[in-house]
């Protein structure tokens, strides 16, 4: 019961976030862009995309999930690296190829992370003992054998709010996808097992972007933008 409040206060506030920033745009004129918010009702909540077609990833410092502008200026999509060199490097995507192919959670390499951090900190992400520790990452491998079987599972299909919790992309100043912040482990898994089409929400848009798009026609061009942007990537 207290999993299903839980569940429906997210997606009442998460509705709540998208509807105050649609209501905010209309009162400030849909052809500036500039002061636009997501989660927003007047954009889709997510795109749907081939995640292999994705090359690029980076961390970038906003919270998609509370709410941000979705326009930024700066550097913050030039500290990209390549899928292919995350996909051999990052544990999260290494593991993942390794309990897909059957490896026990200990002889993984996000185990030996959690522990490190276990021994460090005393727990992490609810983990306090080796035993945790595997239990969690047996867990996350019935998760992947389920979406292997099942399909890739959407937020609103889980129960959720379309607007919140899936991966989250952003869109550099060279038009190109970049896989962004949340989601790593879903997006790892997806690629490893050659899903060819998920949802994703796109959180940021590089601010080169926005004069081209509100000279166009302000909200009506950027949603175009965003179609073409999904039909690029294979949705």
């Amino acid at each position: 019961m207290k999993a299903w409040l839980r569940t429906w206060r997210d997606r009442l506030r998460v509705l709540a976030m998208s509807a105050s920033h649609a209501l905010r745009a209309r009162l400030l004129g849909t052809q500036s862009l500039q002061a636009l918010r997501v989660p927003n009702l007047l954009l889709p909540a997510v795109i749907y995309i081939d995640p292999s077609r994705v090359e690029w990833s980076a961390s970038v410092a906003v919270k998609p999930d509370r709410g941000n502008a979705l326009f930024h200026p700066g550097d913050w999509d030039l500290a990209v690296r390549p899928m292919q060199d995350v996909e051999v490097q990052d544990p999260k995507y290494t593991t993942c190829r390794q309990l897909l192919e059957g490896l026990c959670p200990e002889a993984t390499d996000e185990y030996q992370l959690i522990m490190q951090a276990v021994v460090q900190q005393g727990s992490y992400r609810g983990c306090s003992s080796a035993e945790d520790v595997q239990a969690h990452l047996q867990a996350r491998k019935r998760f992947y054998q389920l979406m292997a079987e099942k399909g890739y599972k959407s937020q609103r299909e889980l129960g959720g709010s379309a607007y919140a919790g899936e991966i989250q992309c952003a869109l550099d100043r060279e038009g190109r996808l970049i896989k962004i912040n949340a989601g790593n482990h879903r997006f790892a898994a997806a690629r490893q097992l050659g899903i060819a089409r998920i949802p994703v929400h796109l959180c940021l848009i590089h601010d080169v972007h926005r004069e081209s798009l509100e000279a166009a026609g302000g909200l009506a061009a950027l949603r175009a933008f965003i179609s073409e942007v999904e039909k690029r990537y294979g949705g």
